[in-house]
């Protein structure tokens, strides 16, 4: 790990959460912007966690 630098958010909950968060982003880009990206966000995180992924199958089927 670098130091002296941020690590990026390993999942898009956690890019969700430091963007809410985030001052300069607001600063730089303006609310109207960081809100339509949240927004974008947050319906990419509900589809993802509605889909049944290939891992789960294996992973849950296999102990049935």
């Amino acid at each position: 790990m670098a130091k002296g630098c941020d690590r990026m958010p390993r999942a898009l909950y956690e890019a969700i959460d430091l963007l809410e968060k985030s001052k300069a982003a607001v600063e730089i880009l303006g609310r109207d912007v960081v809100d339509h990206y949240l927004n974008a966000a947050r319906v990419e995180r509900d589809a993802y966690d509605a889909a049944v992924h290939p891992w789960e199958r294996e992973r849950y089927l296999e102990r049935g």
